[in-house]
C-alpha cells in the first residue's frame, strides 16, 4: 500500500508541475506600455501580413481569441490592429534595411517585374512591394523566390 500511496503521489506531483507549466505558457504576455498582451497582438499581425485578413476581422478573431484563452481583454479597434502592423513593419525594416541579400533580390523581383509584367507568365510574379511591404512580407518573399527560383 505505501509504495502504491508514494507512487499515486509522485504522479499527483508530475501532473501537478505540468499543469503549472502549460498555465504559465497559456498566460498572456504583458508588452510593456500596450494594452494588448503579445499573443494577441502577434495573432493580429499574422492574419494581416499573412493571411490578407482585413483589419476589422483581424480585430474580431482576436477578440474571440481572447475570450477562448479565458482573459479578459475587450475587441481592440481596427486602428490599433493597424498601428500594430505598422509597428512590426518598423522593427522588421531596423532588422534588414542594410541585409544586402534581401535588398539584391529585392532589385532582382523589380527587375523581373518590369521584364514580364506584360508576359503570359506576370500572373507567377509576386504583387508589386511598397518599400516599407518589402520588410514586412520577407518571408513571402523569400518562399516565393525559393518555390519558383
Amino acid at each position: 500500500m505505501r509504495t502504491r500511496l508514494c507512487r499515486a503521489q509522485a504522479r499527483t506531483t508530475a501532473q501537478e508541475a505540468e499543469i503549472a507549466g502549460l498555465r504559465a505558457r497559456l498566460a498572456p504576455e504583458k508588452v510593456p506600455y500596450h494594452t494588448y498582451p503579445a499573443q494577441m497582438m502577434a495573432l493580429a499581425v499574422f492574419m494581416v501580413v499573412q493571411g490578407g485578413a482585413s483589419l476589422r476581422c483581424a480585430a474580431t478573431t482576436v477578440e474571440f481569441f481572447s475570450n477562448l484563452m479565458g482573459w479578459t481583454y475587450p475587441k481592440p479597434s481596427h486602428t490599433t490592429v493597424r498601428d500594430c502592423t505598422h509597428e512590426m513593419m518598423n522593427i522588421v525594416k531596423t532588422l534588414f534595411k542594410n541585409d544586402r541579400e534581401l535588398s539584391r533580390l529585392s532589385a532582382q523581383l523589380g527587375s523581373l517585374r518590369q521584364q514580364l509584367s506584360l508576359a503570359k507568365w506576370s500572373g507567377l510574379l509576386p504583387p508589386t512591394l511598397r518599400d516599407k511591404d518589402r520588410f514586412l512580407r520577407i518571408f513571402t518573399i523569400v518562399k516565393w523566390a525559393g518555390t519558383n527560383g
